[in-house]
């Protein structure tokens, strides 16, 4: 179940900045206190799913400040207007222009194009409205730099009219292909539009090239997944169920403007929804409002396994929710931009790369899966590409190493700058891919993926729980562990940021911390210590040889790193669905590029039940990293069977589970490991 999904999620920008100011101020001394912290909290909230709503904490003095400020502003400001915008349906959508201030009657200006699920403004009481401008800071930013930024809220949002079939539908698709064609009648284009936007808004840049506007040159998606089942709401086919829930909950509270169920206070500072120009009094706002009888997702994918899957009582509307492997799909339709109607963006992989847009996206390493869509994109689409892959977390700039320095604001400006005002600089020179490899605390470049220099490295489970680059040679050798279903990844892990703190309970930082304790709820295996550093850059795969007392059930790897004074450090995970297990040929599918991984189709017709006390294998990538392992540290593969705080798990009596280590069954992890020094 594919397209059922496309839950992108709220990366934030501005999370990371506000956090810290947050819970410094717990304890206010003043009652007046609330209604500013409650201001902080939307402001923090009202930034998710945007593109870059704020500057990136710099992590070295002020060094993304300083670049940017070497990129001189041809223009002093912006200034702001709004209106509907009616499509062929008779939807009204809401738009925000901004322009730079001054600009001459006679100027062509390429337009960027945001469109936001969460609300493209919000609107102030007095007297904070006239003291705080709500407006996205990079809209003022490239409209000083000689850009029109146009902002929308898509259909069943915010100010905008109708409702939403599920996210991301066809009718959505269209509906910014006709904002395009707005854009290049107006008297100041110069007929080239872009496209930007994070988590949410990103997938939205990216399914703008279905339409194939030759109008539309690049487009630049941040943290934003490929494939809506694995990266989102599955991954190895396991229900991100907290995920899913939390925003389902959240997102019925905002489509109808429930500020007060988020906070008591909230409404003290906010008013609401920004409304348009043309609706002074707001009755447009409250009529869009009373339109948004949005579904809840959660509703149907708690009944749903597999990517085939039709929800229950799901009527003609819900029947884009149909996989991406388009030749499986049991139920698909056609939309009126002739590809099928599913909503996620490697369903379009076509239509995306027929557009020939260039692409630049932005991505983290602990960014929950979504760096691994991030790679299957640049593998798989032939337009002209460039990805970037830090030590971040979903949506925000916050560095997992505090060396790390990038200028995003600089970097996405001489993107757009190339390909929307013929602006010639090096963007399209160079490797495609610049990835940031941990602990080493180096930015790195290749053209390649999987890296040419690339060595696998295996270490095979063996008696004592230790790890060992020797192959068992013993005929019987086996671990018995029972599931605890009490064990997580607690509540900064790389799934926390999909939602961050403002309203969820999630988080914007990532801290593991000593998972020493954790694991005594794990299966864990040690490496000796390494007499060398040891680069894992890559995708690591595991090859697991387990019987089990249940006939299916979730599994979860976790590769470590363990310090020589014994701390526990978080590295990257995998997991995968043991019905989910039968391998097949991403040849066949469409993703030959893709050959180096394990392929799983999550597809009912290949569910493969387990035998109660048979052994069985399963075979699964980790998510992709790039991290050092440093002489003296050891490297640990811990196995689980629930990660409680995020996963859906199985009801009943844990299950009884034996993992095998032995010539016939050479269970293993396979690291993608890279020449160093």
């Amino acid at each position: 179940m594919q397209a059922a999904m496309s839950l992108a999620a709220f990366g934030n920008a501005r999370w990371a900045g506000l956090e810290a100011s947050a819970r410094a101020i717990k304890r206010p001394r003043h009652a007046l206190f609330l209604p500013l912290i409650g201001l902080g909290l939307f402001l923090v909230f009202n930034g998710a799913g945007r593109a870059l709503q704020a500057q990136p904490p710099p992590q070295r003095a002020s060094k993304v400040e300083e670049q940017d400020q070497r990129v001189a502003a041809e223009y002093s400001g912006a200034s702001y207007s709004s209106r509907y915008l009616t499509m062929r349906d008779g939807v009204k959508i809401a738009v925000d222009l901004y322009l730079p201030r001054g600009l001459e009657p006679t100027k062509r200006i390429p337009a960027i194009l945001e469109q936001s699920r969460y609300g493209r403004r919000i609107q102030l009481r007095a007297p904070l409205r006239w003291l705080i401008d709500t407006s996205p800071p990079y809209a003022r930013f490239f409209a000083r730099h000689g850009y029109a930024w146009v902002e929308i809220d898509v259909r069943g949002s915010s100010a905008s009219f109708g409702s939403i079939a599920y996210p991301w539908s066809p009718d959505e698709i269209a509906d910014a292909n006709e904002v395009v064609n707005w854009i290049v009648r107006q008297p100041w284009s110069n007929g080239k539009v872009g496209a930007t936007g994070l988590s949410y808004s990103g997938e939205a840049a990216e399914l703008l090239l279905a339409n194939r506007n030759p109008a539309v040159k690049a487009i630049a998606p941040y943290f934003a997944f490929w494939d809506t089942y694995e990266d989102t709401a599955f991954p190895g086919g396991v229900y991100l169920a907290w995920f899913i829930r939390t925003w389902s909950s959240l997102m019925a509270k905002l489509d109808v403007g429930a500020y007060s169920k988020f906070h008591w206070y909230l409404p003290l500072a906010v008013r609401g929804i920004q409304p348009v120009d043309e609706d002074s009094d707001g009755l447009m706002l409250a009529q869009a409002l009373a339109q948004h009888n949005n579904i809840r997702l959660d509703t149907y994918l708690d009944a749903m396994v597999y990517r085939d899957d039709i929800p229950p009582h799901a009527d003609s509307v819900l029947e884009g929710f149909s996989p991406a492997i388009r030749e499986h799909a049991k139920h698909v339709f056609k939309d009126q931009l002739g590809v099928t109607g599913l909503s996620s963006p490697d369903a379009y992989a076509g239509a995306i790369a027929a557009s020939g847009a260039a692409i630049y996206s932005v991505d983290g390493w602990f960014d929950a899966a979504y760096a691994r869509g991030a790679l299957i994109r640049l593998l798989t689409l032939s337009n002209p590409q460039k990805l970037i892959i830090g030590p971040w977390i979903h949506g925000v700039f916050r560095n997992v190493n505090t060396g790390e320095t990038f200028d995003h604001k600089g970097a996405l400006l001489r993107f757009f700058d190339y390909y929307l005002r013929n602006i010639h600089n090096n963007t399209a020179n160079g490797p495609r891919l610049t990835y940031y490899t941990m602990v080493e605390d180096k930015w790195k470049t290749t053209d390649r993926w999987p890296l040419p220099n690339q060595a696998t490295v295996s270490y095979y489970l063996g008696a004592g729980q230790v790890l060992s680059l020797s192959r068992p040679a013993v005929s019987e050798g086996a671990d018995v562990y029972t599931v605890d279903y009490h064990a997580g990844t607690g509540r900064h892990s790389r799934w926390e940021p999909l939602m961050g703190p403002a309203f969820s309970g999630g988080s914007s930082r990532l801290d593991y911390g000593d998972r020493r304790r954790a694991d005594r709820r794990l299966l864990t295996y040690d490496s000796l210590a390494l007499t060398a550093d040891l680069e894992v850059t890559g995708h690591p795969i595991v090859t697991l040889y387990v019987s089990s007392t249940a006939t299916d059930g979730n599994f979860f790897a976790y590769l470590e790193d363990i310090a020589p004074d014994g701390r526990v450090a978080y590295v990257t995970e995998g997991e995968l669905r043991a019905s989910d297990r039968k391998l097949g040929d991403p040849g066949s599918s469409g993703l030959p590029a893709l050959g180096f991984l394990p392929y799983h189709s999550f597809l009912s017709r290949d569910r493969a039940v387990l035998t109660p006390g048979a052994v069985a294998s399963l075979v699964f990538d980790l998510l992709p990293t790039s991290y050092l392992f440093k002489r003296g540290h050891l490297i640990r593969l811990a196995l689980a069977g629930a990660d409680r705080d995020h996963f859906a798990w199985f009801g009943g009596d844990p299950p009884r589970l034996r993992f095998y280590h032995s010539a016939d069954y050479p269970s293993r992890i396979d690291l993608p490991v890279i020449p160093h020094g």
